[in-house]
């Protein structure tokens, strides 16, 4: 058999083993049901959700605020990550603000974000903006940094100018490592997303865990966790497959 298969099938029984055990465990009543949902009550409830429109709706709402907050970091940080990069001038004077703002827990300025820009996806999409666009602009200027001095001035000797520059040796250099940064940085945008629908929220996976807190609906929020980590699993797939993809650029 297939080594790649023996490991998925053992990997499947070690999962049907870890459930079965956990199922007998709330049956035999070693957990307390309100706080630890049977996997049989969580399959019953996630089967609800997913004949209804409003798991996917709220699927929906978590990754177009996820997409939208990651995408603008991932430009924000390529473009300012490749000035400090490139240019001294540029990182003398920002590296200063750059590391302030790096620091800052971003999470403390969900307050603020809700009082700036109310109720909505506005304030999920900021804060996935403002924890992906460090992460990305900090790992391009490193690049950037490392790329082989003897490829610039290569570049220059046979007449690149500053665009020619850009487009045809860091570009390529620092592909590689957004890519690589991707799957990173995508897992803890995530995070974010759910947590900013925590606070204000009105619909995503997010605000299905919260209402199901509020409600003492443990079911729900296992089923909610359970589709997050399904998607979580998916997301960085997709990306791993894109990884393996662009490491063929690589000598």
């Amino acid at each position: 058999m297939n080594t790649a298969w023996s490991k998925r099938i053992l990997q499947l029984l070690i999962l049907a083993g870890l459930v079965g055990l956990w199922q007998l465990l709330v049956s035999l009543g070693a957990f307390n049901a309100i706080a630890v949902a049977s996997p049989s009550s969580v399959a019953s409830e996630l089967g609800g959700l997913l004949g209804s429109s409003t798991i996917w709706l709220d699927i929906l709402h978590t990754l177009r605020g996820l997409a939208i907050g990651y995408l603008a970091g991932v430009v924000v940080g390529t473009a300012i990550g490749t000035l400090m990069g490139i240019s001294a001038v540029v990182r003398a004077y920002l590296t200063p603000f750059v590391a302030f703002l790096n620091a800052m827990p971003r999470l403390a300025l969900i307050p603020l974000l809700v009082a700036w820009l109310g109720f909505g996806q506005s304030q999920q999409i900021v804060l996935v903006f403002l924890i992906v666009v460090f992460m990305v602009l900090l790992t391009v200027q490193a690049s950037v940094q490392n790329i082989p001095r003897r490829f610039v001035d290569n570049a220059r000797m046979i007449g690149a100018g500053r665009l020619q520059l850009v487009r045809e040796v860091y570009l390529p250099a620092i592909g590689i490592w957004v890519v690589s940064s991707a799957r990173v940085a995508i897992g803890i945008g995530l995070q974010v997303a759910l947590v900013g629908e925590f606070f204000g929220g009105n619909h995503g996976l997010g605000y299905m865990i919260e209402e199901g807190e509020s409600t003492y609906n443990t079911n729900l929020i296992y089923a909610a966790v359970v589709v997050t980590a399904v998607l979580a699993i998916v997301i960085d797939q997709l990306l791993a497959v894109v990884n393996r993809r662009a490491a063929r650029w690589l000598p």
